[in-house]
């Protein structure tokens, strides 16, 4: 993990952590700022949502699957467009 410069590596198979490693003198507990690695992430998982139907298009306001959002900045805002 030194040579490539990786701060954290998890592998999760059918909802079990089959292998989770920390370089760079990272820990567990810590955190750290992932940046866009976030925007990837959430791309893959609203299109994984879609093709299981939980989320039916991507125009949706986001309040319709998050109902607790009702009345915050992100209210009126689409699953497409998340940025208050």
């Amino acid at each position: 993990m030194k040579a490539y410069n990786v701060s954290g590596a998890m592998v999760v198979k059918d909802g079990k952590v089959m292998l989770e490693r920390y370089g760079l003198g990272r820990k567990p507990e810590d955190r750290w700022i992932s940046f866009s690695v976030t925007k990837s992430i959430t791309s893959t998982l609203v299109g994984a949502a879609i093709r299981d139907g939980k989320i039916k298009s991507v125009d949706d306001a986001v309040t319709l699957y998050i109902p607790e959002l009702k009345g915050s900045a992100y209210d009126g805002v689409t699953v497409r467009n998340p940025s208050p």
